[in-house]
């Protein structure tokens, strides 16, 4: 049903046609909505790749923005003081 809602201007129109059963009438929005999904997969595998370039872009980001800690994090353990275990 969703798809019937975003597809056409007026959905409760259609609606009752399929819930009136004219098998012309119906099979006529059947097609319609096949070639609807057709064409939405062409677009989602469009915008996989678009969405997949922009996650590996915004991940490497992501390590940059992690790279100032783990760079103090070894500066502080490779100390002198970091490295002799103290005796107990």
């Amino acid at each position: 049903m969703r798809c019937v809602l975003n597809m056409y201007r007026y959905p409760d129109e259609v609606i009752q046609v399929l819930r009136s059963r004219d098998k012309a009438k119906v099979a006529e929005i059947i097609a319609k909505l096949e070639e609807k999904i057709v064409e939405m997969k062409g677009l989602r595998e469009q915008w996989n790749v678009i969405w997949a370039q922009t996650y590996y872009k915004h991940y490497l980001r992501s390590l940059d923005h992690q790279g100032q800690t783990f760079y103090v994090a070894d500066l502080k353990a490779m100390r002198p003081e970091g490295i002799v275990m103290p005796q107990l």
